[in-house]
């Protein structure tokens, strides 16, 4: 595997500022990715190389974790097949990290899985496929956050036992600890928060550390057994009728220990230069994490003595009387444990950092209900502060399982593992279909070459397997208590999942990308939105709620002008119905810009003897590679372009380009949004007679304005979303550009002439509420 496999240049770690005034420091790289990946820079890049290896390695916590769980690999498997199958286990497991670390340098951001899969899969289960991961990689890590926590939790339970054999080892003292955990992680989350990479770098050093602590006392202290015993004896204390059944049962204990692969990725949107370092520290975490993990199984199988003597261990844990029986020392054995707790409470931190941002990705994406107070992000914190507390209280809320039943409370837990790991195989799976069908892929700094589809595809066999046997029970026979209800619960929440994405889902969840781009080429994701409706945007100016502004633009151009001989410049151009009307108004040098090569293309199609200078750009970026002489134009138009940043950063690049073009005291003309009007009750319900609607509402995360769809009733239909800032915001930025004299105009007797057979009710009720106006600025 190759680090560079693609000819893509490995430049671009300088810094540079991804967020004019908010402290947001990332590589040339980043911004770049952000961009392609049509996000905004929210959070802080604060994560390095070490720091994330650091991240990703605690939030595993293998060698910990793997001893906790012993418990299914004794009773299925015995001491050898501990040793074997977590080997297996770490062999497969390499090839699943090296498959999604692939995939985060190609889009390195917080939305891990449900991201790609928009990405990647076919284009006629997209939406769907993406919503139903989301909601996946939503179940298992919430409920995966409680599995976490709950183990240092009982853990401290445990060595209670050890030393005071006369406490009662009670579940709701176990849910009380559990909740402290996730109440101190949650400080590490939020006020500690800026120092989070610091604190990762010092546990990784504990991390390491402890392993040597716990290891080489045993090794000095402990009796031993055979190799032969450790190494070839397997034992079946699970009733399955077969060794080999029993065996693949028992995997369970590596599978849980070794999990978590894409939790650093959750992470991507904070780590510096992250398409080359995430990947980069995955495959260490990996690495590092089986090397440590193997050991310690090997080691714990030298010292665990008989399995049939620690497996119903008081503590709860056979690792616990397998230290104490080895060294004879309940305080040796206090100080080892304690080191393990110690670093399983690290793991719950790194946990709820990961589990808080897949949360807030999806929600940013409308994902989840409570999208817009799930997706804040409050300025000078940079963190997901709401998803962060959410968290919280599901993790909280899970725990009071506990109390009434264990088993209940393991088998929600357990639902973690399963769907991580389908997340893990549908993720694969698209990119396997993109290689079998020839499909390309995103550049990506981090690529498995010409092994890709071999390492996919070994990867998926293994999941596949491994996903099976996770449904089966512990053992048998089987009772209501030992009965693993993982296909029950797993199959209840996709219904209920299923049912909100049909009662409202659909409506309100897009995908992070909208459409799977041919070519996966640069071009900006709104580009592709608006090619989609090219062919058919003209139509909308046929509905009377679009078409009453024809003779409002007019009125005002002809007051401003005369025109006769202008320049003209149309940002946003579309399909030139803007360059076609100042065209019959005598302006004589047309230049419009658009994203949309398609909106382009209509506007050369449709007025092909005009004359039109076209070029395609995004007008939120600066226009200086287009040639344009700047301070030359009579006149600047703007169809709706006002309507479309998605922050006040954006805003004021749009404003920027219109004042740079503009000769001194020239105007500006655009129609945008009214934002006292948006989505106004009188045209709820009157889709047929105004001929538009606008729903999905939704506050953007930044807290600059909303973004909501837009629909019109054609045929055949128009659809796409759009944007509404502050009034404030659009005022504040057109004036540091140089545009004075702001005056809205809305539409009024002039406009009537344009749709016939309506009463004065039907007018009055349209124009009070109208949702569009015209706005009307001079250069200074």
């Amino acid at each position: 595997m190759s680090s560079n496999n693609k000819s893509v240049p490995q430049h671009g770690a300088e810094e540079v500022e991804m967020d004019e005034g908010k402290d947001m420091v990332g590589t040339a790289k980043d911004a770049q990715e952000m961009d392609r990946l049509g996000r905004e820079q929210q959070l802080n890049r604060n994560f390095r190389f070490i720091s994330i290896l650091g991240f990703s390695s605690t939030a595993m916590s293998t060698w910990e974790i793997v001893l906790s769980s012993t418990i299914f690999g004794l009773l299925n498997g015995g001491l050898a097949g501990l040793v074997w199958g977590f080997f297996l286990v770490w062999m497969g497991y390499c090839f699943v990290f090296a498959s999604l670390a692939e995939m985060a340098s190609m889009a390195p951001t917080s939305g891990g899985q449900y991201h790609w899969v928009s990405e990647f899969s076919p284009k006629s289960t997209q939406r769907f496929l993406s919503y139903a991961v989301g909601w996946i990689s939503v179940l298992g890590w919430q409920t995966g956050l409680a599995s976490i926590a709950y183990i240092p939790g009982t853990l401290i339970q445990g060595l209670i036992v050890l030393n005071n054999p006369s406490y009662v080892f009670e579940r709701w003292h176990g849910t009380l600890l559990v909740i402290a955990i996730v109440a101190f992680a949650v400080l590490f989350n939020t006020f500690l928060a800026k120092r989070l990479p610091m604190i990762e770098g010092i546990v990784l050093i504990l991390h390491l550390l402890g392993f040597f602590g716990v290891l080489i006392p045993l090794w000095v202290l402990s009796p031993r057994n055979s190799a032969e015993m450790v190494f070839t004896q397997f034992q079946n204390l699970g009733g399955w009728p077969t060794q080999g059944l029993s065996f693949m049962v028992g995997l369970l204990t590596s599978v849980y220990g070794l999990l978590g692969a894409d939790s650093a990725v959750h992470m991507s949107e904070e780590i510096r230069d992250a398409s080359i370092v995430l990947p980069k520290a995955t495959m260490w975490s990996i690495v590092v994490n089986g090397a440590f993990g193997w050991i310690m199984i090997i080691t714990f199988a030298f010292i665990a003595g008989n399995p049939l003597y620690i497996v119903d261990s008081d503590t709860g844990y056979p690792f616990i009387s397998a230290f104490y029986n080895a060294t004879g020392s309940k305080v040796g054995t206090s100080v080892m444990v304690a080191i393990i707790i110690t670093n399983t409470v690290s793991s719950v931190i790194s946990s709820l950092a990961t589990v808080s941002r897949q949360l807030w990705s999806f929600a940013r994406d409308r994902g989840v209900p409570c999208s817009s107070f799930l997706a804040h992000v409050k300025d000078g914190w940079n963190i997901p502060l709401n998803a962060v507390l959410v968290t919280f209280c599901c993790t909280a809320l899970l725990s009071l399982i506990n109390i009434g039943s264990t088993a209940a409370f393991n088998a929600v837990a357990s639902m973690g593992t399963n769907a991580l790991l389908t997340t893990y195989i549908i993720s694969i799976g698209c990119v396997v279909i993109r290689r079998l069908r020839g499909q390309p892929l995103p550049e990506r700094r981090w690529s498995l070459g010409r092994a890709g589809l071999y390492v996919n595809l070994f990867a998926l066999a293994f999941l596949l397997t491994i996903w099976i046997f996770l449904f089966f029970p512990v053992q048998t026979p089987v009772t209501l208590s030992t009965m693993n209800w993982n296909v029950l619960i797993n199959g209840g929440v996709m219904i209920l999942a299923f049912t909100y994405y049909i009662l409202y889902g659909k409506d309100m969840y897009s995908g992070p990308v909208a459409l799977p781009p041919p070519n996966m080429s640069s071009a900006p994701p709104k580009g592709q939105m608006y090619d989609s409706v090219a062919g058919d945007y003209d139509i909308i100016w046929s509905v009377p709620a679009v078409k009453i502004l024809f003779p409002l633009l007019d009125t005002n151009l002809r007051r401003l002008g005369p025109w006769n001989g202008a320049s003209v410049l149309d940002l946003a151009c579309g399909t030139g119905i803007g360059l076609r009307e100042m065209q019959k108004l005598g302006a004589t040098k047309l230049v419009g810009v658009d994203i949309s090569d398609e909106m382009l293309g209509m506007a050369k199609q449709t007025s092909p003897e005009a004359g039109f200078e076209l070029h395609h750009a995004d007008c939120s970026q600066p226009l200086d590679h287009l040639g344009l002489e700047k301070g030359s134009f009579d006149l600047v138009i703007a169809m709706w372009l006002l309507n479309y940043p998605a922050d006040r950063a954006q805003m004021a690049a749009m404003w920027q380009n219109v004042a740079t073009y503009l000769k001194p005291k020239a105007k500006f003309v655009g129609i945008i949004q009214n934002q006292d009007t948006v989505n106004p009750t009188s045209m709820q319900g009157k889709w047929e007679e105004y001929g538009a609607r606008e729903t999905g509402l939704q506050p953007l995360p930044s807290g600059d304005g909303v973004r909501m769809h837009i629909e019109f009733n054609t045929q055949p239909k128009v659809e796409f979303d759009t944007f509404v800032l502050k009034k404030e915001i659009l005022e504040e930025e057109g004036k540091k550009a140089g545009l004075v004299d702001l005056q809205y105009v809305r539409p009024g007797e002039e406009v009537k002439r344009e749709v016939e057979g309506k009463d004065a009710a039907w007018w009055k009720e349209l124009l009070e509420e109208y949702p569009n106006q015209l706005i009307i600025a001079t250069r200074e």
